[in-house]
């Protein structure tokens, strides 16, 4: 590689010695922003002793060829003293470089002599076209390195430069928005973003997680560019942090007979009116219309707002809300509620005995005593909420549909023990009785009978009854 060189040719020989020569000498002055060479040639005649002069005073043809262009002059003098040498043209051409900085050029030229000399005539006189390899003029610079990073973070990048006086200009870029832009940047430069710089990468990324960001950079040589800028991407990642809030789990019930007589979250009578509030997505995300759950009680309602089943559990329990925004990032929060364990009023025994009056037991008595155990569940609320009430009815077997009422009666507590003696039931005629515990919401009952009394034997003017009051035909 060259910026500069000659081309020589030696002519008219009549003694074994080259008299003259014609010779082509050049150089180059390079400018590295716009990627050329300015070419200058010199074309010169040249006498190689003493002896040998030309006298001419005809205008003579000179030519110069730069890199396919032939420039020429028709006044060339061609007379020559004796050792001189002679600039006869000169000629300059600025050529361009190849994109990456290399250039080959070509140079020639000639001279018209057309002279008698005293042994021989001299015509045109060619140099023929020779190729130089110029210098290589230094080219834009490469991104070497330009890591992925998390947003919000500081990354270095670094930069490859083919001259040492070269800068650079770097632009960062999401799409087609600016992010940064920094000037005179050498061989490294580390970004530290700015809240609102960084609120440009979000902006583009609502729906996901990373983007591609490009890094431009533009060499400079000066004030001037040199080449195109290079480019080269990285992926922004949005940190894990930035996840979507929401205020709270609402939560109240929807039973108003429950929240009116109890005041508390009741199991299998309660349901839950349940809301997600002040949801928000970050740094741009959005909460879309199904980005919503609620899970309580083994069932998850895919809504911002839920009417829950009733309540299968008791104690503590979670409400579990989840909210996901447009780049799939979720927030979860959870909220404990307490449910007074409840199930319908149990009757854990009835029975049903002829008696006296004072209870006493009677075969053949007209008094009938009840025995009952039940209980109903226990709703406290800094006080007992629920209640017992319970009730005897009773009919004729074989009679009428219709049950009266013998005894009703609400109790203090939720456990009722003990019996009953109620009057007015003929032996001769057997009784249905029901037993029915009622709760603040609920009725549980059983049935029982009340046979007829009971005797060995009975007499009647129309027949006899074995083991039991006589009733009917002639043997009961």
């Amino acid at each position: 590689m060259a910026l500069s060189g000659s081309i020589r040719k030696d002519f008219y020989n009549p003694f074994g010695v080259y008299g003259y020569s014609l010779i082509l000498e050049w150089e180059g002055e390079q400018n590295i922003a716009n990627n050329t060479t300015y070419i200058k040639a010199n074309l010169y005649l040249q006498s190689n002793g003493s002896g040998y002069t030309i006298q001419s005073s005809a205008n003579k043809t000179a030519k110069i060829i730069i890199d396919g262009t032939t420039y020429t002059k028709t006044t060339a003098n061609v007379s020559v003293s004796g050792n001189q040498k002679k600039l006869i043209y000169t000629a300059s051409k600025v050529v361009s470089h190849n994109a990456d900085g290399t250039k080959n050029i070509s140079l020639g030229g000639s001279l018209e002599v057309n002279i008698q000399l005293l042994y021989g005539w001299v015509g045109t006189v060619t140099l023929d076209e020779t190729t130089f390899e110029l210098n290589a003029i230094p080219r834009a610079s490469s991104i070497t390195s330009f890591p992925n990073f998390t947003i919000g973070e500081n990354f270095t990048v670094t930069i490859s430069r083919a001259s040492s006086s070269f800068t650079h200009d770097l632009t960062l870029k999401v799409g087609t928005a600016t992010i940064k832009t920094v000037t005179g940047v050498a061989t490294s430069y580390t970004f530290s973003l700015s809240q609102a710089e960084q609120d440009i990468i979000y902006a583009a990324t609502p729906n996901s997680t990373k983007a591609t960001v490009t890094l431009f950079c533009q060499t400079k040589s000066g004030s001037s560019n040199v080449g195109p800028p290079v480019s080269k991407n990285a992926t922004a990642t949005v940190p894990a942090s930035v996840v979507p809030t929401f205020d709270a789990i609402i939560h109240s019930e929807y039973v108003q007979d429950v929240a009116q007589k109890i005041g508390k979250y009741v199991q299998s009578l309660s349901r839950l009116n349940l809301e997600i509030t002040g949801a928000q997505g970050a740094k741009f995300s959005t909460i879309k219309r199904k980005s919503y759950q609620i899970d309580f009680d083994g069932v998850s309602y895919n809504a911002r707002t839920a009417t829950s089943a009733a309540i299968k559990g008791s104690g503590n329990l979670t409400v579990t809300g989840k909210v996901t925004d447009s780049r799939g990032r979720t927030a979860t929060k959870t909220v404990t509620v307490n449910v007074l364990p409840y199930a319908p009023p149990q009757i854990t025994e009835f029975s049903l005995q002829r008696c006296n009056e004072d209870g006493t037991p009677n075969l053949i008595g007209e008094y009938v005593r009840v025995e009952r155990v039940g209980s109903v569940s226990s709703l406290l609320n800094v006080t007992e909420k629920n209640s017992l009430t319970y009730r005897i009815k009773c009919k004729e077997r074989g009679g009428s549909d219709i049950w009266a009422t013998v005894k009703e009666e609400t109790i203090s507590g939720v456990s009722l023990t003990g019996a009953d003696v109620i009057s007015d039931f003929p032996i001769t005629k057997s009784y249905d009785f029901i037993l029915e515990i009622s709760d603040q919401f609920n009725t549980t009952f059983t049935l029982g009978v009340l046979s007829i009394g009971t005797v060995p034997l009975s007499l009647s003017p129309h027949g006899i009854g074995v083991g039991k009051v006589w009733q009917r035909g002639v043997l009961d």
